[in-house]
């Protein structure tokens, strides 16, 4: 099987991008969300709402520090 984090069309597709993983049912991981929500135009989650509310972070938190 090839390893697709080393191929071409990976190093291709993804030059320049940066990522993040952050461990957000911590209260540091939260506040650095926050602050990195303030600055960036895009966030990506692949949590469910319902966790997402349950540690502060809805849409209209993040919207509090950047509109």
């Amino acid at each position: 099987m090839p390893n697709t984090d080393k191929s071409g069309l990976f190093w291709h597709l993804n030059t320049g991008k940066r990522s993040i993983t952050l461990d957000i049912e911590n209260p540091t991981g939260r506040e650095l969300l926050l602050r990195m929500a303030a600055k960036y135009d895009v966030l990506v989650d692949n949590n469910l709402p319902m966790d997402m509310k349950r540690w502060g972070l809805t849409y209209d938190a993040i919207q509090q520090v950047n509109p």
